[in-house]
C-alpha cells in the first residue's frame, strides 16, 4: 500500500537522523536544547521515531477493513483515517527535520513549529475517530484502540516542547481573565533566538511574494475560466497540474464563473495561491454532506492540504442546507495559510479550520450550527459573521473549537469583527436563539475581542455542549471590549472557564502577533494585518473616530467610554483639529494618513504634527510623510501602521513610499489599500 510505504520511508528517515545527532552544529543543538526542548534533543528524536512506527503499525489494521463492508460511509470513514495518518506522519518528520535543522522550513519560532505540528498530529487521530460515528461500532472500537498508543506518544512529544515566551498557556492555567497572562506588546512579544531568513522572514518565503494579495492585477501563472478562455476550465485540473512542494508562489486565477466541482490540494502542493474575481463572482460549489453518508471531513465543497495556502476574491459554498446536517464549505488543513476577502457560506459546520495557523482577514462566514469549527490555531481579522435561519426550533452556534488538552496549540481568535444575523434570521431572531460558541472538545478555546456584536447573540452568550456540563471547568471562553447590543456582559454565563472582562496582557496573547506569531509569517504573503491590540478613540467633537496602535502600557477603550489620559488630550485634539483644516493628503485620500504612536516610556506621543509642510515628524526612527515629494521616507526597518479614519495600511519603514491612488508604490514592493 502507498500509504504504508511512505511512512516505512518517514520511519527509516527519522531514524537515520535519530543516529546523526553527534554531527548537529553546536549552536543549533544547543539551542534545541536550551529554548525549544525540556529534554535533550536525542530524546525528542527517539520518542518521534517511536510514534512514526507506531503509525506504521496502525495503518494496516484500519487498511484491513477496506474490503470488508459495501458502507458508503464506513469506507469514507476508512479512507478518511488513513488520510489523516499520513497527514501526522508528515507533521512528525516535519518536528524531526527542523529539529535537526532549525534553518530549514521553519516559520522562524521553533518552539511553535513544533508545537503547532504535534497538535495537528494529535487532532488528525481524534478525527479519524469521529469519522466513525454512525458506523459499525466494532471497527470504530478496533481502530481507536489502535490509535490510543499514537495519541499518548504524541501527548508526551508536545510536553518535551517549551511554550513560546508569547504563549498563552500561562493565562490559560492561571484560569482568570483578570489575571497576569504572557502576551507581549501590542507588537508582538518576542521568543528568543529566531532562525529566520537575514533576521526577516522564513527562508522559503521570497521578498516579491509580498506584493500577490496587494495588488488586482496578481500576475498568474495559470488561469482557469467556465467559458474556455484560461488554460484550463475546471480548478482541480488547474490544481493537479502544479508543482509538487514548491518554494514559490504557484499563482492560479480563476475567472468569475460557478464551478460545480469539489477541490482538494493534496498535501505536496505547497505555496499554491488561488485569485477569484471576487465574492460571489467567483463561486466553488458543492452539497456533499453527513446525511448523505460522507463523514463531515470529506463533505467539503473545497479542502486544502497543502502548507502555504493562499485565497483571495472566492466564495466557497455548500448547498446542502440544514436538513442535510453537517456539510463543510471549505476545510483547511494547511498551515501557514490566508483566507482574503473570502466568502464561506453554508449551514451545519460552514467552515472547517481543521488543523495547524490560519488566518482570515475580511472575510463573509455564514452557517447555522458550529458553522466555524476545528482544531486550528486561527485568527479572524474584520471579517463579517453571520447566523443564518436553520430548522425550527434550532439553536445557532457561531464557534465549536476542537481543542483536545493543555499542551494543544488550538484556539479561535475572533477580532474586529461584526457578529450579526444574516437576512434569511432578521425576521426571526426573537425565535431563533444564536450563541456565541459552545465546547466540542474538553479544553475549547475562543475569544471574542474588540468586535461588534448584535442583539442577534443572547444575552447569556454561550452554549452548553449537552446538558451534562461537559467541559465547563475546562473550556477557556473570553471577551474583550467588545461592543454593540449583544456586547452586554452582566448576563453572561457563569461556568468556571469563561472570563467575561480579559485585562489587556491576556488579551493581547490572542493577537495575530503572539497567538500564530504572524509577524514572522504574514508579511511575506502581503495580506494586510494588525499585529496587535488596537482601539477606537472619540474625539472632544464626537464626530471622528481613530484607531490607535499601541504599546502595551498605554491603553484606551472602545468609543471614548473610558476617559483618554489627560497627557494625550491635546494631542487627540489637535489630530482631529489638523485633520480637518488640511486638504486631503496623499493625493485622493481624505483625511490626512495618520500614525499616532505611543512612546513605550516616557508619554507622552513621540510625534509632531507640522500643517505647513504637511509633514508628520515622528521620533527619528519612524517614516516622516513628505508632503512635497509625495513619500514615506524612513530608516528604521521596523513595521509601522498608518492610520486614516479606520483605514488602515502597514508599510515597511526601510524603503520610501509615493502613493497613486489606491495603492502605495515602492521600488521593489507594491502594497494596497483596498480593506
Amino acid at each position: 500500500m502507498q500509504i504504508l510505504s511512505r511512512i516505512g520511508l518517514l520511519f527509516f528517515l527519522v531514524t537515520l537522523l535519530s543516529f546523526s545527532i553527534p554531527t548537529f552544529a553546536n549552536s543549533s543543538s544547543d539551542y534545541l536544547q536550551n529554548e525549544c526542548l525540556k529534554v535533550p534533543t536525542s530524546s525528542f528524536l527517539i520518542s518521534l521515531t517511536t510514534t512514526i512506527d507506531a503509525i506504521r503499525q496502525a495503518v494496516p489494521v484500519v487498511s484491513g477493513f477496506t474490503n470488508m463492508f459495501e458502507d458508503f460511509r464506513l469506507k469514507n470513514a476508512i479512507n478518511d483515517c488513513l488520510d489523516l495518518l499520513d497527514f501526522s506522519a508528515d507533521e512528525l518528520s516535519w518536528s524531526a527535520s527542523a529539529s535537526q535543522n532549525p534553518n530549514g522550513n521553519s516559520s522562524g519560532d521553533l518552539s511553535s513549529d513544533l508545537r503547532s505540528w504535534l497538535s495537528a498530529a494529535l487532532a488528525n487521530q481524534e478525527t479519524c475517530i469521529d469519522g466513525f460515528d454512525g458506523t459499525n461500532g466494532i471497527v470504530k472500537s478496533v481502530v481507536a484502540g489502535s490509535l490510543d498508543q499514537i495519541n499518548s506518544l504524541v501527548q508526551e512529544l508536545l510536553t518535551m516542547v517549551q511554550p513560546t515566551s508569547n504563549s498563552t498557556e500561562s493565562s490559560i492555567r492561571s484560569g482568570s481573565g483578570n489575571g497576569g497572562g504572557s502576551g507581549g506588546g501590542g507588537n508582538g512579544g518576542k521568543s528568543g533566538k529566531k532562525f529566520t531568513n537575514k533576521g526577516q522572514f522564513p527562508a522559503w518565503f521570497k521578498r516579491d511574494d509580498r506584493k500577490l494579495l496587494m495588488v488586482d492585477g496578481v500576475p498568474a501563472d495559470v488561469v482557469v475560466a467556465a467559458d474556455g478562455t484560461g488554460n484550463f476550465t475546471n480548478i482541480m485540473d488547474a490544481v493537479l497540474a502544479s508543482p509538487d512542494y514548491s518554494m514559490t508562489r504557484h499563482v492560479i486565477n480563476i475567472k468569475r464563473g460557478l464551478y460545480k466541482e469539489y477541490v482538494e490540494i493534496e498535501k505536496k502542493k505547497w505555496n499554491l495561491v488561488m485569485v477569484g474575481d471576487g465574492m460571489n463572482a467567483t463561486i466553488i460549489s458543492g452539497d456533499r454532506n453527513h446525511a448523505d453518508g460522507w463523514p463531515t471531513f470529506r463533505s467539503a465543497t473545497f479542502a486544502v492540504n497543502g502548507r502555504g495556502f493562499i485565497a483571495r476574491d472566492i466564495t466557497f459554498e455548500n448547498t446542502a442546507g440544514p436538513v442535510k446536517e453537517q456539510a463543510v464549505a471549505l476545510r483547511s488543513n494547511s498551515d501557514l495559510s490566508v483566507f482574503f476577502r473570502c466568502e464561506i457560506r453554508g449551514y451545519q459546520d460552514s467552515l472547517y479550520p481543521h488543523s495547524l495557523r490560519q488566518f482570515y482577514r475580511e472575510c463573509k462566514i455564514s452557517g447555522t450550527i458550529d458553522f466555524i469549527f476545528g482544531f486550528a490555531t486561527a485568527v479572524f481579522q474584520k471579517c463579517h459573521i453571520l447566523a443564518r435561519r436553520g430548522l425550527p426550533n434550532q439553536k445557532n452556534t457561531i464557534t465549536a473549537n476542537g481543542r483536545m488538552e493543555l499542551n494543544n496549540t488550538a484556539g479561535f481568535s475572533i477580532q474586529f469583527c461584526n457578529i450579526s444575523a444574516d437576512s434569511d434570521l432578521l425576521s426571526s431572531i426573537n425565535t431563533t436563539s444564536s450563541y456565541l460558541g459552545r465546547p466540542w472538545k474538553l479544553y475549547s478555546r475562543t475569544i471574542i475581542m474588540q468586535s461588534y456584536i448584535s442583539d442577534a447573540i443572547r444575552p447569556e452568550g454561550w452554549l452548553e455542549w449537552n446538558t451534562s456540563g461537559f467541559a465547563l471547568d475546562t473550556l477557556y471562553y473570553g471577551e474583550y471590549m467588545n461592543f454593540g447590543p449583544g456586547a452586554d456582559l452582566s448576563r453572561r454565563v457563569k461556568w468556571p472557564g469563561y472570563h467575561a472582562s480579559l485585562n489587556d496582557s491576556v488579551a493581547d496573547s490572542y493577537t495575530v502577533a503572539n497567538f500564530i506569531l504572524g509577524d514572522l509569517w504574514l508579511p511575506s504573503t502581503g495580506v494586510e494585518y494588525t499585529a496587535g491590540l488596537a482601539v477606537l478613540v472619540k474625539t472632544e467633537s464626537g464626530q471622528r473616530k481613530y484607531r490607535l496602535q499601541h504599546d502595551s502600557d498605554v491603553r484606551f477603550l472602545l468609543l471614548g467610554q473610558t476617559v483618554v489620559p489627560e497627557v494625550y488630550v491635546d494631542l487627540v485634539e489637535k489630530v482631529a483639529r489638523d485633520v480637518r483644516d488640511q486638504p486631503a493628503v496623499p493625493p485622493r485620500r481624505s483625511p490626512i494618513p495618520i500614525r499616532v504612536h505611543v512612546a513605550p516610556s516616557p508619554p507622552p506621543f513621540a510625534m509632531e504634527l507640522v500643517p505647513t509642510t504637511q509633514q508628520f515628524r515622528l521620533r527619528p526612527e519612524v517614516p516622516i510623510w513628505d508632503g512635497d515629494n509625495g513619500i514615506w521616507d524612513g530608516n528604521n526597518g521596523i513595521q509601522d501602521t498608518f492610520i486614516a479614519d479606520e483605514q488602515e495600511r502597514v508599510v515597511d519603514a526601510n524603503d520610501s513610499y509615493s502613493l497613486d491612488g489606491d495603492e502605495i508604490h515602492e521600488s521593489r514592493e507594491v502594497f494596497s489599500n483596498h480593506m
